[in-house]
């Protein structure tokens, strides 16, 4: 059997007909299926095995057969035989295939010491964005989706059946800026933290399987039942490109004085010297594109999209110079998180104002005034026809020696509210809290797939 002619049956051939079947697979993925109704007790050890012809197929081993096994490693390529071939569930399917395996005593599994680029490393079963609303509610086979990360919510603790799990919201962007939410229970919560999201050498990409898309209140979220992300390093800059365009403050000003109009980047390295918060350091923007909202009696509106909705984006702008010139610069959302390393969500559950309108910034942002960074410019028509110090920044690259900033920020959001109430007791003027509540999904809807 262990011939190098030996013939091994693919995937798409196997059904209940026979039970002699013999295959090659690579194990793509493997976890465990805990019972969450009895304190998180191991049901089985599940895989998703792939063939040479890209066929997936769902496999389980029951809990008393998990030891027999216990040598399976996620990644490699097994020769497989004796195992059991039963009908595929008709809701929550791992992958499309009509069966499953089910691992017996007596099933033969044999690792192969081969390096088969026959057999692929992974395969996923990616549906765009815009086709999701099509499997909404409907639940047959679970989703693969694959996104950039554009916001993370707090890690919170939801009590479920007398249990308190972590849960956490992620947004996730695909190239075509269609955004959807996924959310994260217990383990997978604490998988994924806000030092993914803010590392300034790579875009943080996602590939999260095995979701189902429901619908709340018209809108469309997921439900994780089980999950393997793989994070994948978007394009980083190039150090030459970065050198070749790198620019003085003033000799970027010159540049759209006396030169054709024309759309280029440069590079900046400038300090942060204030914060400009008299427009506020955030707003609310529309889920679906990135249109600030407007307020419609007492909810907020979008009227691009025709839609009540809301999700909080950061916008600073700041005062920066270097040793030649001061400017403008605005960054927003994302870059704006990575520079001060707190998402949107939780800066925006709490403003202090002042009596007379005026904002005070909050501590994790003041932190970055005296910082320096390379900032990415793209210089537009609009920077030739106005002719002022005002850029937008595309990227925020930060210099080694701010990496003491993340720490900082790190405590600052594990004591915002202690940090704020000493920070208020401190002020001569009378100040109110005004508290902006984003609006939580009910939990009960939440975790209704978590019981089947």
């Amino acid at each position: 059997m262990d011939r190098q002619n030996q013939r091994y049956n693919l995937l798409d051939e196997i059904d209940i007909e026979k039970d002699d079947w013999t295959i090659k697979v690579r194990v793509t993925r493997m976890w465990e299926v805990l019972n969450i109704k009895t304190n998180n007790e191991l049901m089985s050890v599940d895989l998703v095995l792939l063939d040479e012809k890209d066929n997936l197929i769902h496999a389980s081993i029951r809990k008393s057969f998990v030891n027999h096994f216990r040598d399976i490693q996620q990644g490699k390529i097994y020769r497989i035989k004796y195992f059991g071939v039963v009908k595929n569930k008709d809701a929550y399917r791992i992958v499309n295939h009509k069966y499953m395996i089910r691992f017996y005593a007596t099933t033969s599994v044999k690792l192969l010491e081969t390096n088969d680029e026959l057999i692929a490393k992974q395969k996923f079963e990616l549906v765009p964005f815009d086709e999701l609303k099509y499997l909404a509610d409907k639940n047959t086979t679970l989703t693969d989706v694959i996104g950039e990360i554009v916001g993370i919510s707090l890690m919170e603790k939801i009590e479920v059946h007398g249990k308190k799990l972590n849960k956490r919201l992620i947004e996730l962007q695909d190239n075509r800026r269609e955004k959807i939410r996924i959310t994260f229970w217990d383990k997978f919560a604490e998988a994924i933290n806000e030092d993914i999201c803010f590392d300034n050498s790579a875009r943080p990409i996602l590939i999260i399987t095995s979701t189902t898309v429901k619908t709340y209140m018209s809108k469309q979220f997921f439900l994780l039942i089980c999950m393997i992300f793989v994070a994948i390093s978007r394009s980083i800059l190039d150090p030459n490109e970065i050198s070749k365009m790198k620019r003085t403050l003033l000799e970027i000003l010159t540049f759209i004085k006396t030169e054709k109009e024309q759309d280029i980047t440069f590079y900046c390295t400038a300090s942060i010297k204030k914060i400009n918060a008299e427009n506020g350091w955030y707003y609310v923007s529309c889920d679906e594109c990135p249109k600030k909202l407007k307020k419609h009696e007492s909810k907020l509106f979008c009227e691009t999209c025709m839609k009540e909705c809301g999700f909080p984006k950061i916008k600073l702008d700041m005062q920066v110079g270097d040793t030649t010139e001061q400017a403008n610069f605005v960054v927003f959302d994302k870059e704006a998180e990575k520079l001060i390393k707190v998402p949107a969500m939780q800066l925006s559950n709490m403003e202090e104002e002042d009596e007379d309108g005026d904002n005070i910034i909050p501590s994790s942002i003041k932190c970055i005034i005296g910082k320096t960074y390379i900032f990415q410019l793209k210089i537009t028509a609009y920077n030739f026809f106005v002719r002022k110090k005002n850029f937008t920044v595309t990227r925020v690259i930060e210099i080694e020696g701010n990496r003491q900033l993340q720490e900082t920020t790190k405590r600052g959001a594990n004591n915002g509210n202690e940090v704020l109430e000493e920070k208020i007791c401190a002020q001569v003027k009378k100040r109110k809290i005004v508290k902006k509540e984003i609006k939580n999904e009910k939990v009960e809807d939440q975790i209704e797939v978590l019981d089947d």
